[in-house]
């Protein structure tokens, strides 16, 4: 009962060094057991040495890393998971070729073992659905969605019962009804007594989501860990960016700080000078399976000169196939697969 008295994770007085390059410089915070603790700070603040020292990745230069009160042996991933920590990167790194079935598999300790197919996805159904991750379990991670793909990682991230799961910018590729499903995945694990750490660096996702927020800023630790109800936007802005900076942002540096929508601009849609006949017209288009990517289905496009268009999506969900697919011949010009050697 003692140790939940003490705090979940606690870095004291970290500092880490890559040459003449300081990127974390006496860092001193704990977090307390079950709660949603957001850390956040501009890019190359240090939120992501600050996990990666957490998670074993990175030896820090000086100071120490506890877990529930325990020194722990840092530089070392195996330590650190042994101790409770796991790490959720901001790039995935599943095998695209594996069934997520093998990829629960590939993540777990224990006796090991000979398995079917059928009996691999029976393995596993169960600890899937606890976090509410709707998938086929015979699928290859290549064919899922975004959004699936990160509830698959934070599932393998629990194989072995993580007691202080920190997610690295998790909702950088995500989009708006991504960020629910994994928020409402987030405050579930909490119920369950995990202590999440979520590195953030949007001020609307933090008050949305968070308990507490720490906030780094040139590597140094600004404030925090703060009562998320003690904190407003304006606050956190700037404590993010330092109060004289945050005097000189204009509305669409902070509205992409706080993380809200910015102003349509005036003549949205087709510009006044985009006349004439299209110069690329895409008619239910649809393209073929293969390893590069995933497949169009039925796009259509229209672009006339002078218009600047741009593609919109989520990773993963086709616009590197249609630029691939349709870019122009460099000898005709034409967006024409077969004459292209």
């Amino acid at each position: 009962m003692c140790n939940l008295l003490k705090p979940a994770l606690e870095c004291r007085d970290v500092t880490v060094k890559f040459g003449d390059v300081t990127a974390l410089s006496g860092v001193a915070v704990s977090f307390v057991p079950g709660q949603i603790h957001a850390v956040v700070g501009q890019n190359g603040a240090g939120k992501t040495t600050f996990a990666r020292v957490a998670a074993g990745l990175v030896q820090p230069t000086a100071g120490a890393v506890d877990v529930m009160g325990h020194e722990i042996r840092t530089g070392q991933v195996s330590v650190s998971r042994t101790a409770g920590v796991e790490l959720v990167h901001q790039s995935f790194a599943l095998p695209p070729s594996f069934t997520v079935a093998e990829i629960m598999e590939f993540g777990a300790t224990g006796k090991g073992g000979i398995y079917s197919r059928k009996g691999l996805a029976k393995r596993w159904r169960g600890h899937i659905a606890d976090l509410d991750v709707q998938v086929d379990l015979n699928r290859r991670i290549r064919d899922l969605p975004i959004e699936t793909q990160q509830g698959i990682e934070i599932a393998r991230a629990l194989v072995m019962d993580a007691r202080v799961l920190i997610l690295d910018e998790p909702t950088a590729v995500l989009s708006p009804s991504g960020i629910n499903m994994l928020f409402a995945r987030v405050r579930r694990l909490r119920e369950r007594g995990v202590t999440v750490i979520l590195i953030l660096h949007k001020i609307r996702e933090v008050l949305g989501i968070a308990d507490t927020v720490t906030v780094l800023r040139g590597g140094r630790k600004v404030e925090g860990p703060l009562p998320i109800a003690e904190v407003s936007a304006e606050r956190l802005a700037n404590l993010i960016v330092g109060e004289a900076a945050a005097k000189t942002l204009d509305r669409h540096e902070r509205d992409a700080l706080v993380g809200t929508k910015p102003p349509s601009g005036e003549g949205a849609g087709h510009p006044k000078n985009a006349k004439g006949p299209s110069v690329l017209s895409l008619k239910a288009v649809s393209t073929r399976p293969d390893s590069e990517g995933i497949t169009l289905d039925g796009v259509d496009l229209d672009i006339r000169p002078g218009e600047i268009v741009g593609i919109a999506g989520v990773e993963g969900n086709g616009q590197k196939t249609l630029v691939r697919h349709f870019r122009p011949c460099r000898s005709c010009r034409r967006i024409d697969r077969a004459c292209r050697p």
